[in-house]
This record gives structure tokens, C-alpha cells and sequence, in this order.
């Protein structure tokens, strides 16, 4: 891996967290420490970071959790949020717009030349299309994901799978 090489990182924060509760419930994640762990000394050039924000009025002690660490994240150099909207389905909400916006962006960076290699935190298979046309532009696309949460076809459309292991997140844990 070359210092020289860019790197652009895509987190999808839903597909990340709900990994992240289901297998690792008690780690928080500093993602500074991920995204340095992730590139592994190549250049990054930009963290975006994909969720929709829960509505104050709906929820306000979850609200005020999740922009106390929004805020956090949205100081961290070189990392943008890109927020989308939650939709009420029956009794739930579900977010509207966040993988849309992460495959544009992906596919925006290839094509503008930005990076030349896109690193994809999520293990969805949505995003297979997404890749598949980035890498049709010459760029390298890596996937890191949980190894229990990552769809068989994303895996086989990735240049290269990071599997975020117990090591990796003792690495990035949030210290408090």
C-alpha cells in the first residue's frame, strides 16, 4: 500500500451500528481511529459518514444522544455527515435516502477522479451495483464488514474484504 495512493471512506452508519449492537454491544467506536486503521497509511482524502437523524419530537432522549455524537463526528477532519430522513412504515421508521446518496457520492469520486480506491464500510448487498461501476472506472473498492453481516455477493464483488474482527475494534474503541 502506497502513501501515495487516495483513499475515500464510505460508512454506512445504520448497516454499521446495527452490526456493531447485534455482535459487539458494548464497544464505541472512535471513528478517527477506524478511518487510520482502515486506510493503513495510504492518503485519505475524505470519511463520509451515512444515517438519518431520529426526530426530536418523535424521541428526544435518543435525539439528544445522537447529536451529541453527531457533533462529535461532524469535528473529526476530513469526515463529512450526510444525513437522511426517517419515513414512517407501520410501526417503525425506516431511513430514506442514506444508501442512495452513498452510492452517488461513491460513484461522483470514481468519476471524478477524487480517489483511487473507495473503502465501503457495510456488508449490503444494495451497494453491489455501486461497485461494480466504480470498478468498471479502474478504481479498487474495498469492503470492511463485520464477517457475520456481509452478503455473500458484496464479498464476491470486492476487490478486497476487511473483516472487522475483535482485534480491529479494540483498536479503534472510544476511550472515555
Amino acid at each position: 500500500m502506497s502513501p501515495y495512493e487516495r483513499v475515500e471512506l464510505y460508512i454506512d452508519g445504520n448497516n454499521f451500528f446495527t452490526l456493531l449492537r447485534d455482535n459487539h454491544r458494548y464497544i464505541r467506536v472512535d471513528y478517527a481511529k477506524l478511518a487510520h486503521e482502515l486506510i493503513g497509511g495510504r492518503y485519505l482524502v475524505r470519511s463520509y459518514f451515512y444515517t438519518s437523524q431520529v426526530d426530536r419530537d418523535i424521541d428526544t432522549a435518543r435525539y439528544d444522544d445522537q447529536a451529541r455524537f453527531l457533533h462529535r463526528l461532524g469535528e473529526l477532519e476530513y469526515f463529512q455527515l450526510e444525513l437522511g430522513t426517517l419515513a414512517l412504515r407501520g410501526d417503525s421508521y425506516t431511513q430514506k435516502g442514506t444508501d442512495v446518496a452513498l452510492a452517488i457520492q461513491m460513484l461522483e469520486g470514481a468519476y471524478l477522479d477524487r480517489y483511487d480506491t473507495a473503502i465501503l464500510v457495510s456488508g449490503d448487498a444494495d451497494f453491489c451495483p455501486a461497485v461494480h461501476a466504480v470498478k468498471t472506472r479502474g478504481k479498487h473498492v474495498e469492503v470492511a464488514c463485520f464477517e457475520q453481516g456481509l452478503a455473500d455477493d458484496l464479498r464476491a464483488e470486492a476487490d478486497r474484504v476487511i473483516d472487522l474482527d475483535w482485534s480491529i475494534l479494540l483498536r479503534v474503541q472510544l476511550e472515555e
